[in-house]
């Protein structure tokens, strides 16, 4: 496989006092890292991302606030590199602050908060074979991989449909590892690809979303664009999908016990902020789309 090297992998780490209403920032330094080449795309679609990290807000359909504060709900775009056979869905967000920080290292001190990073993990579909799919993501200072088969939805299509970004899209509903979910895919768009490890219908999905309204996916662009498909080359902890979600919910509910497992020599940068919420505020992500 070809190799891209000097690719900065930067990763943030935010610890949440419950006491004080401070927040902690912990920037781990960036180490150059390679990055392995594993495939092709022809067009790059991106995707508004929006998720309720307090379940006790709501959300509407088409992704606004019902109730709840506005800190309640984290919104982002998303990269799918799909139409090649190996596709890519990561966020755009951390592909750009860590490409500027290579470009650019005066740009990125510009940037005033490193939390614009909302998701850390990416998703490979057809890799590291056809009909398998390989999530990474930095929990902590490790990043992980856990490698699955391409799940079957069991996709049931509805006679109904609407115009998403110019498309006619048709909708189709699934239930998958504990959630309901409504789709709308683009049969002129003959991809069997959509948004994080949505797949598997006769077309484009351009918008998803789960029934309770936590989490929702948005088609906002297509760009034809021929493209290699990189994965980082690190240290992955390989483990399944269960042991990951473990990891994952002990690091939103103790943060600060992760902070215990990092080598002192690592850390880049520490900044102590006051929380805008009143003093003892603590509130942590922990309801995942995976319920299993």
């Amino acid at each position: 496989m070809k190799t891209l090297k000097s690719v900065i992998f930067l990763i943030s780490i935010f610890i949440y006092s419950n006491t004080s209403g401070q927040s902690v920032e912990v920037v781990l330094a960036p180490s150059a890292s390679g990055a392995d080449s594993i495939g092709t795309a022809a067009i790059e679609c991106r995707y508004e991302y929006s998720w309720l990290k307090d379940t006790t807000a709501r959300m509407s359909e088409t992704g606004e606030l019902v109730s709840g504060d506005s800190t309640d709900v984290v919104r982002g775009m998303i990269i799918l590199q799909c139409g090649g056979g190996v596709s890519k869905f990561y966020s755009y967000d951390k592909f750009y602050i860590d490409s500027l920080y290579f470009s650019d290292i005066n740009k990125y001190k510009g940037i005033d908060k490193l939390s614009k990073v909302k998701n850390t993990f990416t998703v490979y579909k057809n890799f590291p074979e056809a009909g398998k799919m390989t999530l990474t993501d930095a929990v902590g200072a490790d990043n992980y991989m856990v490698v699955e088969d391409i799940p079957d939805f069991g996709w049931v299509v509805c006679d109904e449909w609407k115009e998403i970004a110019g498309y006619r899209a048709c909708k189709a509903t699934c239930t998958f590892r504990g959630r309901d979910y409504v789709a709308w895919f683009a049969p002129e768009l003959p991809l069997t690809e959509g948004p994080w490890k949505f797949s598997g219908l006769p077309g484009l999905i351009m918008e998803v979303r789960d029934a309770a309204n936590q989490y929702r996916y948005e088609l906002k662009g297509i760009v034809l664009k021929d493209a290699t498909v990189y994965m980082l080359d690190l240290n992955y902890l390989k483990t399944d999908l269960e042991k990951y979600l473990r990891v994952l919910r002990r690091y939103n509910e103790n943060p600060m016990q992760f902070l215990f497992d990092i080598d002192m020599g690592m850390i880049q940068q520490v900044v102590v902020s006051k929380s805008d919420g009143p003093s003892g505020e603590f509130k942590i992500m922990y309801d995942f789309p995976e319920i299993i």
